[in-house]
Parts: C-alpha cells; sequence; structure tokens
C-alpha cells in the first residue's frame, strides 16, 4: 500500500514534481551539506538506461530493455 501511494502522489504531482521533490526535507539538508549537484542528478527523469537493483548489501546496475 506504501509503494502504491507513491506512486500516485509522484503522479499526480505532473509539471510540479521536480520543483515539489527539491524543497522536501532531505533534498534541502543534502543541499545545504555541500551536495548540490547530486541533489539535481537524483531530480532528472530518465536519464540513464540503466537502474539500480539492491542485491544483499550493494546496488548492482541492471540495463533496461530498449524499447
Amino acid at each position: 500500500p506504501e509503494a502504491c501511494a507513491a506512486a500516485l502522489a509522484y503522479e499526480g504531482l505532473g509539471a510540479q514534481r521536480a520543483r515539489v521533490l527539491a524543497a522536501c526535507g532531505s533534498a534541502v539538508e543534502l543541499r545545504e551539506r555541500g551536495f548540490v549537484d547530486d541533489v539535481a542528478l537524483c531530480l532528472q527523469e530518465d536519464a540513464s538506461r540503466i537502474a539500480c537493483r539492491l542485491e544483499g548489501d550493494r546496488f548492482v546496475a541492471e540495463p533496461q530493455p530498449q524499447g
């Protein structure tokens, strides 16, 4: 249910998505700690054809299908 609620909220933000997410507490805190570029990167959509998947205690690259 939590993932479904998050997905609906994400879709519901539409064109305001990046602005709203950039204003969230975590993004603000990261920028204040000097991670401005990291926050900007994380707010990009469709920036890569690679997704990360948690495997044990690390993330591994998972190529997305073309199409």
